[in-house]
């Protein structure tokens, strides 16, 4: 092999390498946005058994609501990411997208009052918790093959509650951002 001859070698491994690398976290992440719109697929089964066992009315509020974040989380689950994330928290007024996730969060509240039954509220409120959980997950490892499940099942079981909280209270700017009336916009919703 000749002098100049090595130093091609050697960039077409590395440029292979890395074409291999890119295609093997391009493929984990759309295995773990598959993953993630399955489980919320699953959850939103759960929520609509409320309706077919009569427990709840088809026109509840708090029942609506749900729905419509666990489907609009669905339909925009391939945006979700820690990079889109930060994108849209960091650029602009934050303010007004905390102001979004704490305007539907009184909604939510307020839908959530109207429910009859203490323990059906309950149960409510535990499937959103879920779903916000399911979406912190994502942000945090959903490029990881199965990264947001273990997110949901094995780490957040042993982390502080206070972090916990701050993880869903991240993730109701996601959710009040895909449920807004009008398209979702910023950095991380285009293109």
């Amino acid at each position: 092999m000749s002098f100049y001859a090595e130093p091609v070698v050697l960039l077409r491994t590395v440029a292979f390498a890395a074409l291999c690398a890119c295609l093997i976290w391009k493929i984990c992440r759309e295995c773990g946005v598959e993953a993630l719109q399955g489980r919320l697929r699953a959850l939103d089964s759960e929520v609509f058994e409320f309706v077919r066992s009569g427990q709840v009315a088809p026109g509840d509020p708090a029942y609506g609501m749900l729905r419509e974040s666990i489907r609009r989380v669905i339909q925009f689950a391939h945006r979700i990411s820690l990079t889109r994330y930060l994108a849209t928290t960091l650029s602009g007024p934050a303010a007004a997208r905390f102001a979004k996730a704490d305007s539907w969060e009184r909604t939510w509240e307020d839908a959530l009052s109207q429910v009859g039954s203490e323990e059906l509220r309950r149960r409510l409120k535990d499937l959103r918790e879920r779903l916000l959980m399911e979406v912190s997950g994502q942000i945090a490892l959903g490029a990881v093959p199965l990264g947001s499940k273990l997110f949901c099942d094995a780490l957040l079981p042993i982390v502080p509650n206070e972090i916990r909280l701050a993880a869903i209270r991240r993730a109701r700017i996601v959710e009040a951002l895909a449920t807004s009336t009008e398209r979702p916009s910023g950095p991380a919703w285009t293109g």
